[in-house]
This record gives C-alpha cells, sequence and structure tokens, in this order.
C-alpha cells in the first residue's frame, strides 16, 4: 500500500471517527473508502465491523450506570441480536461476493436516508411515547435487524434505534442511551 493511499484511509478513518462520536454513520464514510482504494467489497465489509468494534464497545463500557437491568428481556434482547448477527455474518461469508455487491448500493442508500431522517423518527417515536408490546416482538424485530446488521451494518444504529422505540415500553431517551 502506497503512502497516498495510506493517507487517504488514515482521513477516512478520522472523519468516519468523528461522525461516528458525534452522531453515527461512519460505515457510511469509512465503507466507500476502503472501496475506493480497491478493496473488494466482502474484505472492505468484514474489517470496517472489526474496525469500528471498539468504538462500540468502548462507549457501552464507558457508562455502566445507563446500563439496563440484566432481566429477562434484555436476556432475549441479547440473544436475538448474537443470533441474528451471527446469521448475518455466516450469509456474508457464505454468499458469492455479487449478492453481496448487488445490493450494496441499494443498502448505502437505505442507511443513507435512514440517517438523514433519524432525527425525525426519534422525534416521531417520543412524541407517541412508551408503548406495552408482545414479549417476543422486540427480540424478533431486534433479531432481523441483527441479520442486516451482520451482513452488511451500515445505519444500523438508526434502525436499531427506531426498533427498540417501537418494542421497548420505555421513553425514547432510554432506549437512545447509545443511538449509534
Amino acid at each position: 500500500m502506497d503512502w497516498m493511499t495510506t493517507l487517504f484511509l488514515m482521513g477516512a478513518g478520522a472523519v468516519g471517527g468523528v461522525i461516528n462520536a458525534v452522531a453515527g454513520g461512519a460505515t457510511l464514510i469509512t465503507f466507500p473508502a476502503m472501496l475506493q482504494v480497491g478493496l473488494p467489497p466482502v474484505i472492505a465489509n468484514a474489517s470496517n465491523a472489526v474496525v469500528i468494534m471498539p468504538g462500540h464497545l468502548i462507549a457501552v463500557l464507558a457508562d455502566p450506570g445507563r446500563w439496563p437491568p440484566f432481566d429477562r428481556r434484555l436476556g432475549w434482547l441479547t440473544a436475538a441480536s448474537l443470533l441474528g448477527g451471527a446469521s448475518g455474518a455466516l450469509l456474508l461469508l457464505w454468499l458469492p461476493e455479487a449478492l453481496f455487491t448487488g445490493p450494496v448500493p441499494v443498502l448505502i442508500a437505505f442507511a443513507t436516508i435512514l440517517f438523514a431522517f433519524a432525527p425525525t423518527i426519534q422525534a416521531h417515536q417520543a412524541k407517541r411515547g412508551p408503548r406495552p408490546v408482545d414479549t417476543m416482538t422486540g427480540p424478533a424485530m431486534i433479531g432481523v435487524a441483527s441479520i442486516y446488521g451482520g451482513f452488511f451494518g451500515a445505519g444500523l444504529g438508526v434502525i436499531l434505534t427506531a426498533l427498540l422505540s417501537i418494542s421497548v415500553s420505555q421513553d425514547i431517551r432510554t432506549v437512545n442511551t447509545n443511538p449509534h
């Protein structure tokens, strides 16, 4: 890798890091940057997921006072997210690369639009207030979103915030503790 490519990727990483710290959505910068320098799409996607994971982990560990109680519901949500994420990652590995690269522009457009409208979606959910839901609806929705996250991931924070605001009978501010 030449020094210009290295500088370009470092710059994209820095911009993505700032964006993730402020509002989320780094993948919308870093993934296209990796494609631009010639990384194969599946490798770029997997590399991106590995690179942004420490930031998410640090964000969770930084404020244990805001962690929800580990109850049965959180156990189901955790299990659904792990199973969905693993399923999406396996799909990414098993499917031919063409089945990943074909929908990528649509997935990026979807994530970008969702990201752009996230404040509107969150404001609507906040006005609506908490709602009781079926015990398994939340884990099922989180499982499906996690399949998407394991397969691609861009915009997942917005998707999860929207789904949790629908499926968890809590205030959106509680749901949105770590939005992205």
